[in-house]
């Protein structure tokens, strides 16, 4: 009932931003997910019950992005801003896409990565098997257009958004501009470098360092003891 109504909301013009995680993160299990089914049906995406392994990252379920379409949603996304998808599962596009719809791949991975698609044994080495595994590279996040109305974004994971590495390269940039696309407000996208910030400490010099010790124990000290004195003696004079 949901799906319908998102359906409905869609097919008058609306807009949806979608991240679903790999099936093992959910608990789906064995259900059919709904969404995934009008994605696939309606738009030719194709949410793919696997988990990314990408070997050009230090940690492999953490796939990053090598490529990027141009899209408004990926304007100005340098190689600065890749983009870090933890857990993430691989989205297929349908080809050729159903009519009026429009399909774009907005980033993959390298072509060191793959979707693996069987997560059962505890365990195991996991490595790709040809005929059973997505070769990479593999779609992180896609967009498509309807040219009678309606908008999609789609990706296949929600943790990258999340605060933890929102700020993360370029994880906040492509969500939000995703957000501003989706609601035609492509005025909004704006994806500004930002310098970093190196923050160094510095070892002090001798006399700093002197000057640190005796300010640290002498007189930082010596001032609360005076404070308590002069307290003390004028309450004293008050009787």
């Amino acid at each position: 009932a949901e799906v319908n109504l998102l359906k409905k909301y869609v097919s008058a013009g609306g807009s949806l931003v979608v991240m679903e995680n790999p099936l093992v993160a959910t608990e789906f299990g064995e259900s059919i997910d709904p969404l995934a089914v009008y994605l696939e049906k309606d738009w030719g995406i194709t949410l793919e019950n696997d988990i990314i392994f990408d070997l050009s990252s230090q940690q492999p379920l953490n796939a990053i992005s090598a490529y990027g379409n141009p899209h408004p949603i990926t304007q100005n996304l340098s190689e600065k801003y890749v983009v870090i998808m933890p857990q993430a599962r691989s989205i297929g596009l349908a080809d050729p896409a159903p009519e009026g719809v429009t399909l774009t791949p907005l980033i993959s991975t390298s072509e060191n990565s793959w979707g693996e698609t069987e997560l059962n044994a505890e365990g195991e080495q996991y490595q790709y098997d040809d005929g059973k595994d997505f070769a990479g590279p593999l779609n992180m996040g896609v967009a498509g257009e309807k040219a009678d109305g309606g908008r999609v974004v789609v990706f296949g994971n929600s943790i990258f958004a999340a605060d933890e590495i929102f700020d993360a390269y370029g994880n906040g940039n492509i969500f939000v501009n995703s957000v501003d696309w989706a609601a035609e407000q492509e005025n909004l996208i704006d994806i500004t470098p930002r310098e970093q910030i190196n923050r160094v400490f510095l070892a002090p010099g001798q006399w700093q360092f002197i000057f640190i010790i005796i300010l640290s124990i002498f007189v930082l000290p010596g001032l609360v003891v005076f404070a308590g004195v002069s307290s003390w003696l004028a309450r004293r004079k008050r009787g």
